[in-house]
């Protein structure tokens, strides 16, 4: 339930993070939202430019034992199988994984009903585990 209340409190976020550097680009190119619609490069340069924008952020606020605003109110964490801080570029990795996940119907997501530990797709491949802070266990794990 907590992981579920934190995804929830990060879309919010994320969401409201999204409007900055989106009012910052279509100011900077001078692109109406009306010119994105229609697909084509200017599409696709806006997405890959939220892409990264997003990327940055998350790969920030999971590597070096850092986390985001709604996963230090819920008491979670992303480290590590074996409990040790993800470095910058496994953070960033873990973020365009976690996209696959989202983009084949959420299957990456719903992978943890199944897993033994209750590990995302992506987690499970990277080796990456989610974390509570009251006793260091993972999700999933036998006590």
């Amino acid at each position: 339930m907590r992981r579920l209340s934190a995804a929830f409190y990060e879309a919010a976020l994320v969401f409201g993070i999204y409007f900055a550097p989106a009012y910052l680009y279509l100011s900077i190119t001078q692109t109406r939202l009306g010119d994105t619609a229609a697909g084509g490069p200017r599409l696709w340069a806006f997405q890959a430019f939220i892409f990264l924008v997003f990327a940055v952020y998350f790969g920030w606020s999971w590597s070096q034992g850092r986390r985001t605003l709604p996963q230090k109110t819920w008491g979670v964490r992303v480290l590590m199988a074996d409990g040790n801080r993800l470095t910058q570029s496994r953070a960033v990795l873990r973020y365009t994984l976690a996209w696959f996940s989202l983009g084949f119907g959420l299957l990456g997501f719903f992978y943890a009903l199944v897993d033994k530990d209750r590990a995302f797709l992506h987690d499970r491949l990277l080796g990456t585990r989610i974390y509570l802070d009251e006793t260091g266990a993972a999700y999933g794990a036998k006590s």
